[in-house]
């Protein structure tokens, strides 16, 4: 036993510390196990316990790492110095780590990183991220320091040749080098010689580098890349047309971005080497062409992204029928092939010069997620524009169609249609889709009634935008009634924006289900006109920017879900009717929007008030008109009128009550004085 005790001893005077000890500027976790120091304005680093595994220590001042800076760490795999101030580091710093698998040194200031023949090698050594520093060229002899290594991370430093020493050969399971933001002008043939088989290099970033040149066989030796990105910078399409070509038809290649390169003319020789590609991103490439037979040798194409171009028509689209999502935004598109596609799930249209979609535009789709047409100039939507489509949402804002009407056999989850011309809705105009949308936007149109029935049966519906129309009269009129009586799910509804005066109580008779309302920005000028009452579950409330000149706080205690209000922007009459209004903005649990915003909660009344925010108004003889105090003085002098003739009144009933007892007192004395004289005189009289 005292063997044991003295060998635990020694033990602990080589490590230096107690195994359960935790550095006092950091936190410790999972039994010492996780020791976070991030943040904590250290300058070096700290003595450990000898049972870390991840150690953090990103966002301080650490300056250098001396020699052994990490000895004694034996279960060390997570390695963490990002974002401190590490000019040059030696791998002997490190010590010996034999399970470190992560090492994270970005956001230093790193100008060298050698690695030296002293020390072991990092065998366990997975990642190595060196990002966002000041290297000029990639460090050398890597395989010596982590033979086993699969990511290496060198983005956004100063590298300005990406030529990889021989070393690289033996790093046979590299799977990924990130080379994006250096500035690498060109690269040459042997640049990535090192690279050939047997290395598994499967993805390479060289995107934002400045790269005018490619040499011809620069990736051809690359046989296992998977993903390859050189977008952001200034090759021609000639130039890559001829190092993919080198490439070869055994490509192996699922993902190539080529987003903002130059490439003006998108040709069929540019890609047919890349059978296999699943993902091809030539967006913003100030394209105006693309051959017809383009994608006809990309059968496994899934994501097509074409956005930011100048096209006017494209190639057979038709041919991709593994095609999952399909980019076309920002282009000069007036019409577009989509039939037989059937995996679409998503399609972007917007932003070009559609004005009629044709029928059976679009047809026998039930996977589509998102059809995006919004900011075109649409007029016309044929009646069976979409055949037996069944969509998540569609996006046909910012157009130009006059009409409501039905699309044909279409059902969807979402339907926005803001910012267009509407003024007229057929009844059948939304039946196909009745029993499936939750959402609908009618915005920012100019609609000033629906047809009664048009909303019928619409159990699903969840939010329904009317804002920014002209239903005020409408509804104040009850020529809506009905419009929402389906509408039982219904939980957010905007109505700003509309002119409006009075909402009918018969209106939101049957919203059980409201939580959210929106009527800000119309004329109401008294909250008890809106009908509030019937909606029981409300918990927000939008009326700013109308013409209360107070509220009524009645109406809202019956509100009993209440938790957000917004009563800002409102012309307030700051006279004797105004404090338990204020009263009730002080003391309530409900969230008041704006209310700390001096210049949104202000006096328009009286006119000596104007402009004064209505929390700071005392309301006393020096705001109330003097007439409310005349009228209180004699509602007073009423008061204590009464009450003084009530006392007066009492004192009258018992002084007389007094006089009535003494006169049937005398009166008594005199009826029995009367009597006894009487009596004397029949005596008198019987005697004589």
């Amino acid at each position: 036993m005292i063997l044991v005790v003295i060998l635990v001893t020694l033990h602990l005077c080589v490590t230096g510390l107690a195994v359960t000890q935790c550095p006092a500027s950091c936190a410790c976790y999972n039994d010492y196990t996780t020791v976070d120091c991030s943040q904590r304005g250290l300058t070096a680093v700290p003595r450990l316990s000898n049972l870390t595994v991840r150690l953090y220590l990103d966002g301080n001042a650490i300056t250098t790492l001396p020699d052994g800076a990490f000895r004694g760490l034996p279960q060390l795999g997570v390695l963490n110095l990002q974002d401190n101030d590490l000019r040059e580091v030696n791998t002997t710093s490190f010590g010996h780590l034999p399970n470190l698998q992560q090492l994270y040194l970005g956001g230093n200031e790193i100008t060298t990183f050698t690695v030296t023949d002293e020390g072991p090698a990092y065998t366990r050594l997975q990642e190595l991220e060196i990002h966002g520093n000041q290297l000029r060229e990639i460090p050398l002899n890597l395989s010596r320091f982590a033979p086993n290594l699969e990511t290496l991370d060198l983005s956004r430093n100063h590298i300005k040749s990406c030529r990889l020493d021989d070393s690289f050969a033996g790093m046979y399971v590299l799977r990924q080098v990130d080379l994006h933001g250096n500035q690498i002008r060109g690269i040459e043939d042997a640049d990535f010689a090192a690279l050939a088989w047997p290395v598994m290099l499967k993805s390479l970033n060289l995107a934002g580098c400045d790269l005018f040149h490619i040499s011809d066989l620069a990736f051809s030796m690359m046989a296992n890349l998977t993903f390859l990105s050189l977008a952001e910078n200034q090759l021609s399409w000639q130039n890559l047309e001829h190092v993919f070509h080198a490439m070869g038809n055994e490509s192996r290649l699922l993902q190539l971005y080529l987003q903002h390169v130059p490439l003006y003319n998108i040709s069929t020789a540019l890609l047919e080497s890349f059978v296999h590609l699943q993902t091809l991103d030539l967006s913003y490439c100030y394209s105006t062409h693309i051959e017809q037979e383009v994608f006809d040798n990309l059968p496994s194409l899934e994501i097509l992204r074409l956005e930011g171009n100048a096209f006017r028509e494209l190639g057979n689209i038709t041919v991709l029928t593994s095609l999952r999502e399909l980019y076309l935004h920002d282009n000069q598109l007036s019409t577009v092939n989509l039939r037989g596609l059937e995996t679409l799930q998503v399609v972007d249209l917007s932003r070009n010069r559609f004005v009629h979609l044709p029928e059976h535009w679009l047809t026998d789709t039930n996977v589509m997620h998102s059809l995006n047409l919004s900011r075109n100039a649409i007029t016309t939507i044929h009646n069976a524009a979409f055949h037996k489509v069944s969509l998540h949402t569609l996006d046909l804002s910012y157009n130009r169609l006059h009409v409501l009407h039905s699309y044909g056999l279409l059902t969807m989850r979402r339907l926005l249609l803001s910012h267009n011309l509407l003024s007229r809705a057929t009844e059948d105009a939304l039946n196909s889709m009745h029993t499936l949308i939750q959402e609908l936007d009618l915005s920012h149109n100019r609609f000033t009634t629906f047809p009664r029935y048009i909303l019928d049966d619409f159990f699903a519906l969840q939010r329904l935008d009317l804002s920014s129309n002209q239903l005020g009269s409408a509804l104040k009129d009850g020529r809506l009634t009905g419009l929402f009586h389906s509408l039982t799910h219904l939980q957010v509804l905007h109505l700003c924006s509309n002119n409006i005066t009075k909402i009918p109580h018969s209106q939101f008779r049957y919203l059980h289900h409201l939580t959210t309302l929106y009527i800000h920005s119309n004329n109401i000028r008294d909250l008890a006109e809106v009908s509030l009452d019937d909606l029981k579950s409300l918990s927000k409330l939008d009326a700013s920017q109308n013409r209360l000149s107070m509220v009524d706080i009645t109406v809202l205690k019956k509100l009993q879900y209440l938790e957000v209000v917004d009563f800002s922007d409102n012309p307030y009459d700051c006279s004797c009717g105004l404090p338990p209004y204020v009263r009730w903005l002080n003391a309530t649990v409900v969230t008041v929007l704006h209310l700390s915003e001096r210049n949104r909660y202000l006096c328009s009344l009286p006119t000596n008030l104007a402009g004064r925010n209505i929390l700071t108004i005392k309301h006393s003889r020096e705001t109330c008109p003097k007439r409310h105090y005349v009228h209180d003085l004699v509602l007073l002098g009423i008061v204590v009128a009464s009450v003084v003739g009530v006392v007066v009144l009492v004192v009258l009933v018992f002084y007389f009550g007094k006089i009535c007892r003494k006169l049937k007192s005398w009166q008594y004395k005199w009826q029995v004085r009367y009597r006894e004289v009487s009596g004397v005189e029949l005596t008198v009289d019987s005697t004589d």
